[in-house]
């Protein structure tokens, strides 16, 4: 976060300008990747007691690689444009791919959806919601996993393993933002995708018309405790 901290100190002393932050899309990545990412780093400079009106955001096309750029802008500069589409799949596609925690500020009464990221899954969200709206006749999956083990900042301990009732509600939880978001609840499917041994995961796949129902791919299979 070193050029964020310097990008601060420069919007501190230059009253009139205004920050903009670009990240270019890399051919691996997620679609719903760049939202995530800006969306952190807003939340770091405001955090910072920066304005929120004082930044803008740019997600771009056109890269091979992830890039992310920062710009002090005045009045007076000119800044190159970049261009940013949201490509309607033609085949399913797995969208986006968060982690999520029951530690952080939640986005309803159920459960937090994003892990240390909660504006960032919000973002993403909104991304997603945008690229359904433009393919009315795609559906979208919501594949939540419970995670092992998952380390707990709180109390600094290992965390029992989850229920798995917790998967099910995140899941419940991603469509509610949708469909607040103007997305028809029967365009939206929720899997409890079981375990992963790994930090809870949460994926975001878009299926056009047609096209194959993504499956869940479970890696961990807790023992049935003993009645």
């Amino acid at each position: 976060m070193a050029r964020l901290d310097s990008l601060h100190n420069q919007l501190y002393a230059n009253e009139g300008s205004v920050a903009l932050l670009r990240v270019y899309r890399g051919e691996t990545d997620y679609a719903g990747f760049p939202s995530r990412y800006l969306a952190r780093m807003k939340a770091y400079l405001t955090n910072h007691k920066v304005d929120e009106k004082r930044i803008a955001v740019q997600e771009c096309d056109g890269s091979s690689d992830t890039q992310y750029r920062l710009y002090l802008v005045s009045r007076a500069m000119t800044v190159p444009a970049c261009t940013s589409t949201l490509t309607i799949p033609k085949i399913t596609t797995l969208f986006d791919s968060y982690f999520y925690s029951h530690e952080y500020p939640e986005i309803d009464d159920c459960c937090s959806i994003a892990g240390s990221d909660v504006r960032g899954a919000i973002a993403s969200l909104k991304t997603f919601a945008a690229l359904l709206e433009k393919s009315p006749d795609s559906k979208a999956f919501v594949i939540a996993y419970n995670g092992t083990n998952v380390w707990s900042y709180n109390n600094r301990t290992l965390r029992p393993l989850d229920v798995a009732s917790k998967a099910t509600k995140t899941a419940i939880s991603a469509k509610r933002f949708l469909v607040e978001n103007g997305i028809d609840p029967k365009r939206v499917v929720t899997i409890n995708g079981g375990y992963r041994d790994t930090l809870r995961n949460v994926e975001l796949w878009i299926v056009p018309e047609g096209g194959t129902k993504p499956k869940p791919k479970p890696n961990y299979f807790p023992k049935k405790r003993k009645k």
